[in-house]
C-alpha cells in the first residue's frame, strides 16, 4: 500500500540501491538468525535488502560488522541455512519496483494530466514542501502557516507561508487580473497601467475605481482625477472648473444633478465631522447628536473645545461671549454686537463697550463715551452709577416728567426749574398740538431755570449735556 497521501514516503519506505555492493558472512547462518555477521557493512544503506544464496532479507539497521533487525525469507523467498564466507550482496529485488509502483499510482490519482509543454489539468497539486495533502487545486507552499483551511469557494489557488506571503505580476506596460463569468471573460478585474501609474478596478464591465500615484482616489468617471484632489467621487460630469491653491487636497463629490454627503449613525449615536491639525486631534468639529439628553437632536459647532453654536429644530444657541468679543458680531467689526452677560441679561456692545443691557425686569442705557446713563423699569428712569439722571415717570410725553435728578440734585418743578420737551420752544408748548409734540419734540428733555436759561439737555439715551458733564450743546436734529 502506498504511503502517499497519508504521509510522505522516506528512504526507508522506498529503499536505496547501490551498485557492486557486497561482503561475506563471517560465520555460518541458521534459518532463524536475525543478526547477520559480515566482514564489512560500510557501502550498504542504513536500511534495505540483502540477498544470500537467493534468499532475500530486509534489515532495519546495521553496525560496522552486522545487519540488525533482519526479516528472513523476505519478498516471497524462503529462509535457509548459509555457510561461512557465503556472498552477501545488495541487489534490486521485486519489492523495490512494487513500492515505487504503489507510490506512483497514488500520485496519478491526484494528477490527472501534467503536460508542461501545453495544458496543466490538475485535480490538486502542491508545490513546495511541508504539507502532503494540497489545500487547494494548486497549493504553493513555502512553509506552513498553521491557519484554517481555505474555504471551498476560494481554494483553486492557495499561496501559503508561515510569515509574509505575496503575489507579483510583472509586465512592461501593464499587469492585469480578470474576473469572468458565463457571459464575459473580463466582467470584473484589476489593472495596473505603468504609463499612468494607476490601478483600475472594474465591475460589471465598467472601470469604476481608480487609484493614482498622486496619491489620489477616483470612484466613477473616466479615471481623470480632478487636479490636486485626494479623492474624487463622480456620478456624472458637472463640467467643473480646475481647482487650485487652498481648494486642492480635498474630497470632491461631483454630479451633473444633485449631490449629497451623508453621515449615518444609529439612533443613540453622534455623527461628527472633525477638523484636526498638527498635534491637536479636534480643534474644531461639527456634530449631530441623535441621543436623548442635553444637546439631543441638535447640530453643534465646537471650536477649541468650546461649543460656539448649537442649532436645534426651533432654536439657535450661541456661546456667551465677552464685551471685547461678543458672541454675535461682524466680520469687519468684531467688538460690536450682542452677547449674554448673565442670567436673563442680553447685552448690546459697541466698540467693545457696554451700550444697552436688557433684563427681564428692565433696560439699562449706558453711554460708552462716559456721559450719564439711565435705566428704564416699568416706565421709570432711575440712576446708574455716577453722572446719571433720573426722570421720574414718563407717560405719553416727555413733558409729563415732573422731577429730574442729576447726581442726586433735584431739577424738578418743585424746585423752580422748567422741564420741557426737546427740541421745542415756549411758543411750541403753547401753540402746538399734542400729536405734533409727540412727533417732533421727542429727542429728550431740556432743563431750564426760572429765568428760562438752559441748564442742560438730557438725551433719550440718558446722556446729560451740560458743562459739568459734557459741553452744553444742542442735540442733533
Amino acid at each position: 500500500m502506498a504511503i502517499y497521501p497519508g504521509a510522505v514516503a522516506t528512504d526507508s519506505d522506498l529503499f536505496i540501491a547501490s551498485n557492486n555492493t557486497e561482503t561475506n558472512l563471517t560465520s555460518a547462518l541458521g534459518v532463524g538468525e536475525t543478526t547477520i555477521p559480515v566482514n564489512d557493512t560500510t557501502d550498504f544503506p542504513s536500511v534495505g535488502f540483502i540477498t544470500i544464496d537467493g534468499e532475500a532479507m530486509s534489515y532495519t539497521g546495521k553496525t560496522a560488522l552486522t545487519f540488525t533487525g533482519v526479516t528472513r525469507g523476505a519478498d516471497g523467498t524462503t529462509a535457509a541455512t548459509h555457510l561461512i564466507t557465503a556472498l552477501v550482496i545488495q541487489s534490486v529485488i521485486a519489492a523495490h519496483h512494487n513500492v515505487l509502483k504503489e507510490e506512483i499510482k497514488a500520485l496519478e490519482i491526484d494528477v490527472v494530466k501534467l503536460d508542461f509543454g501545453g495544458t496543466i489539468g490538475l485535480a490538486s497539486l502542491i508545490i513546495g514542501a511541508g504539507l502532503v495533502a494540497p489545500q487547494g487545486t494548486l497549493h504553493i507552499l513555502t512553509s506552513e502557516a498553521s491557519g484554517p483551511t481555505p474555504t471551498t469557494s476560494a481554494d483553486d489557488l492557495v499561496i501559503e507561508n508561515a510569515t509574509n506571503v505575496g503575489l507579483t505580476l510583472m509586465g512592461a506596460t501593464q499587469a492585469e487580473i480578470n474576473f469572468g463569468d458565463a457571459a464575459s471573460a473580463n466582467v470584473g478585474g484589476i489593472n495596473y497601467l505603468h504609463s499612468a501609474n494607476r490601478i483600475t478596478f472594474r465591475a460589471a464591465g465598467t472601470n469604476s475605481v481608480f487609484i493614482t500615484g498622486g496619491p489620489g482616489l477616483m470612484v466613477g468617471g473616466s479615471g481623470t482625477l480632478s487636479t490636486g484632489m485626494i479623492a474624487h467621487f463622480q456620478k456624472s460630469s458637472a463640467s467643473l472648473p480646475t481647482f487650485s491653491g487652498s481648494l486642492q487636497n480635498g474630497l470632491l463629490l461631483e454630479n451633473a444633478g444633485n449631490v449629497s454627503l451623508i453621515l449615518g449613525t444609529g439612533n443613540s449615536d453622534v455623527a461628527r465631522v472633525i477638523f484636526a491639525r498638527t498635534n491637536n486631534e479636534e480643534p474644531a468639529s461639527l456634530s449631530y447628536n441623535h441621543a436623548g439628553g442635553a444637546g439631543a437632536g441638535a447640530l453643534n459647532f465646537t471650536i477649541e473645545g468650546t461649543s460656539a453654536l448649537n442649532l436645534a429644530a426651533s432654536q439657535a444657541k450661541f456661546a456667551d461671549g465677552t464685551d471685547a468679543l461678543p458672541s454675535i458680531s461682524f466680520i469687519n467689526d468684531v467688538n460690536t454686537g450682542m452677547r449674554r452677560a448673565g442670567a436673563d441679561n442680553l447685552r448690546l456692545i459697541s466698540g467693545g463697550s457696554l451700550g444697552i443691557d436688557l433684563f427681564a425686569t428692565g433696560i439699562n442705557f449706558h453711554s460708552p463715551g462716559g456721559g450719564g446713563s439711565v435705566t428704564v423699569q416699568s416706565g421709570k428712569f432711575t440712576p446708574i452709577g455716577d453722572n446719571v439722571v433720573s426722570c421720574g415717570i414718563a407717560a405719553d410725553r416727555w413733558s409729563d416728567v415732573r422731577s429730574v435728578l442729576i447726581n442726586g440734585a433735584d431739577y424738578g418743578f418743585e424746585n423752580g426749574y422748567i422741564l420741557r420737551e426737546y427740541p421745542c420752544t415756549a411758543d411750541d408748548v403753547q401753540t402746538k398740538s399734542i400729536e405734533w409734540m409727540k412727533a417732533n419734540a421727542n429727542q429728550g428733555i431740556q432743563v431750564l431755570n426760572d429765568l428760562g436759561e438752559k441748564i442742560c439737555v438730557i438725551g433719550r439715551d440718558g446722556t446729560v449735556y451740560a458743562k459739568q458733564f459734557k459741553t452744553l450743546i444742542e442735540l442733533p436734529a
